[in-house]
């Protein structure tokens, strides 16, 4: 399976809603907090995935901020694997 990138450097909107209309597999997002908000406001997301691990690291930035306006989640998919690592898949709740 071959992964293909984009790399967007402005109007980052306008060329996400792009690449949502061109046929082909998921957009995935890994580790990009910052853009995930951005596009929190914009409905283009369309399932948050989480993996959430047994172990404690200290204090870590949260994912939604303080202050940011949240989106509504349904759980859709949750999984768990090997050592307890446990998947949760949300979609945007109808409102």
């Amino acid at each position: 399976m071959g992964f293909n990138s984009t790399i967007i450097k402005d109007n980052i909107i306008e060329e996400i809603k792009k690449l949502k209309q061109q046929p082909g597999g998921d957009i995935l997002i890994p580790g990009s907090a910052r853009l995930v908000h951005a596009l929190t406001k914009t409905d283009l997301i369309d399932e948050y995935q989480f993996l959430v691990q047994p172990i404690i690291m200290g204090s870590r930035k949260r994912f939604f901020k303080d202050g940011m306006v949240t989106p509504s989640l349904k759980l859709v998919k949750s999984k768990t694997f090997s050592l307890g690592v446990i998947l949760l898949c949300y979609e945007p709740a109808q409102n």
